[in-house]
């Protein structure tokens, strides 16, 4: 099951995706899915405004006992209107060598997916 989490906090994740209260249902439907054995894939998209939550999103993910996870900046639907958001390519280069595999992979037990 794929689910977006764009935050650590509420007010990130519910401000990038325009739904109030959507963060506090994400997390209900990742604790449902994994309480039924389903496997959960969290999506985040890395941005501007939430590159300074990516440690806590992390380790959000590992409490709640998901196993995959990935990044990604897709400018689709809502997100064409915001494509200042999206990370230069050096930033995004910045991003995938401190958070890629070998770090996440040690730290967190997590498989990331590109």
């Amino acid at each position: 099951m794929g689910i977006s989490i764009d935050g650590a906090l509420p007010q990130t994740h519910d401000e990038f995706r325009g739904i109030p209260g959507a963060f506090e249902r994400i997390i209900q439907g990742v604790k449902n899915c994994i309480e039924e054995g389903i496997d959960v894939c969290i999506a985040t998209v890395m941005h501007r405004d939430n590159l300074a939550e990516i440690e806590k999103i992390l380790q959000l993910v590992k409490e709640l006992g998901v196993r995959f996870m990935h990044f990604n900046y897709i400018p689709t639907g809502r997100a064409k209107e915001h494509v200042e958001l999206d990370l230069t390519p050096m930033r995004d280069f910045m991003f995938y060598k401190r958070w890629g595999r070998r770090y996440s992979a040690y730290i967190f037990g997590l498989k990331m997916m590109n």
